[in-house]
């Protein structure tokens, strides 16, 4: 499949698309493991391919719902990338559209070297929830024509659908990329998104949220009916083994937001000062405030019970909080009045 470049407009939203649907998105670190008796995905074409896996529960997003999850969907359309999922086969129906977008991704075995890269899904029960994961493994990037393979590179990672919360999770495992093919990270970046309401056959959207860069991992969104490429979206790097993006839906407090089981902001929309409480024994960590062209604004050191962060120098607009430990790092928009 030839790669999709969206023309002209890019139109970045400063106040309503803060997350998707709400989701806050986590930046941590957690083991990778393979996934094992897993169903392995064989099909011809492999970064085009037509296939569907049974999620076992009702995934929602963006106002829509579904039992399963499907590659490509349109039969000799090429609409897939290799690591795009859909809701729907209907190509009169808009749907929603996770996963990586820019950089096709493709069997490395074709150069004869390498051994085949795979695709499996496996449905587990943790806590009396299913969690539905699904992998690619040792999957190579398409980049530039379909005649121009690089077969030194590769990646492993999982996309984890979680029953009842319609949390999400990106693992990232092992990774090689020869660091000679740095232009995978200038034109055509990978990066992660959601796509709110895609036109699968006239390639338009909504909107879209996603991983603008990886360091540091930063949220953002596009409103728009088409996308261009810019050297300002996508990964700068690729994910390091053990990184795990988190998109949890988090119980919403008055005029806050709780981001994990320990961290609270509010309020969201704040004029003067923000508040960041933190529930957790012995947290040393910091807090950090970037505007919407990466400047940090503000950074203090963030520890157990009430912190304050003084805002009244603070221009209006959109920010984004990054409060962080040894261990975890987690991210929200915040308004400033």
């Amino acid at each position: 499949m030839k790669n999709i470049l969206f023309p002209i407009a890019l139109l970045f939203s400063i106040a309503v698309f803060a997350q998707p649907e709400g989701r806050v998105f986590t930046v941590t670190n957690e083991a990778y493991t393979n996934l094992t008796s897993a169903t392995k995905i064989t099909t011809a074409g492999w970064d085009d391919f037509d296939a569907k896996v049974p999620l076992g529960f009702a995934f929602h997003l963006f106002g829509q719902s579904t039992d399963t999850i499907y590659f490509d969907g349109m039969d000799n359309n090429d609409n897939n990338f290799g690591a795009d999922i859909q809701f729907t086969l209907d190509p009169n129906v808009t749907s929603p559209i996770i996963g990586f977008n820019w950089t096709d991704l493709v069997d490395r075995s074709n150069d004869g070297v390498h051994d085949e890269s795979k695709v499996f899904y496996k449905k587990q029960t943790v806590n009396g929830k299913i969690v539905t994961k699904i992998e690619w493994r040792d999957v190579g990037f398409l980049y530039d024509s379909d005649t121009n393979f690089l077969y030194n590179d590769s990646v492993n990672f999982q996309y984890w659908f979680f029953q009842n919360n319609d949390d999400f999770e990106v693992h990232f495992g092992s990774s090689h990329i020869a660091s000679a093919y740095s232009d995978l990270f200038t034109y055509n970046k990978p990066f992660f998104g959601f796509f709110k309401n895609y036109d699968i056959v006239n390639y338009s959207f909504d909107s879209t949220w996603f991983v603008r860069s990886t360091i540091p991992a930063v949220m953002d969104s596009v409103s728009s009916d088409s996308m261009s490429v810019a050297d300002t979206l996508g990964f700068n790097f690729w994910p390091s083994d053990s990184t795990v993006f988190r998109f949890s839906k988090p119980p919403v407090g008055i005029l806050g937001v709780q981001l994990n089981d320990y961290a609270s902001v509010f309020p969201t929309a704040f004029i003067d000062q923000l508040f960041i409480n933190i529930s957790k024994d012995n947290f040393e960590g910091t807090i950090c405030m970037y505007d919407m062209n990466g400047r940090l604004v503000a950074r203090q050191n963030a520890i157990n019970g009430h912190n304050v962060v003084q805002t009244s120098s603070f221009s209006t607009g959109t920010y984004i909080i990054n409060i962080k430990n040894k261990e975890e790092s987690v991210f929200y928009k915040v308004i400033k009045h």
